[in-house]
């Protein structure tokens, strides 16, 4: 697979897309690199966000890609309408739409996001 980083600040989405899609998997250093940038990102946001009309409402998606590329099938490009997810998201493409669409995408933190769940599952 083509390095979806590719020398860039922001990950390729569309390259992790397809890795994705035929079930390709990140390397340590590809996956540190894309939660850094989000992480640099995300901190800067307001702890409450006021988001503007009209928005998809995505609930869990628990790293279901194919269900997160269904939701986005329904609810409409990025460009026509922002995007909620409701915690439990746990995918890294979702972050590197963040990283190109900061304003269209909101993430609220869930269960599965926080520090407590993270350590208990061992994602650190």
């Amino acid at each position: 697979m083509q390095d979806p980083t590719d020398g860039r600040m922001k990950p390729n989405p569309e390259l992790l897309k397809d890795h994705l899609f035929n079930e390709g998997r990140l390397t340590e250093e590809q996956t540190v690199f894309i939660l850094e940038a989000v992480t640099e990102l995300m901190s800067r946001e307001p702890n409450m966000l006021n988001l503007t009309g009209p928005v998809t409402v995505c609930g869990d998606i628990h790293g279901q890609f194919y269900d997160l590329m269904k939701a986005f099938e329904i609810g409409g490009k990025f460009t026509e309408t922002n995007y909620l997810f409701l915690g439990d998201y746990c995918l890294l493409y979702l972050y590197t739409l963040k990283l190109w669409y900061p304003s269209a995408l909101a993430l609220l933190r869930g269960n599965h996001e926080c520090r407590h769940l993270t350590g208990f599952f061992t994602f650190r």
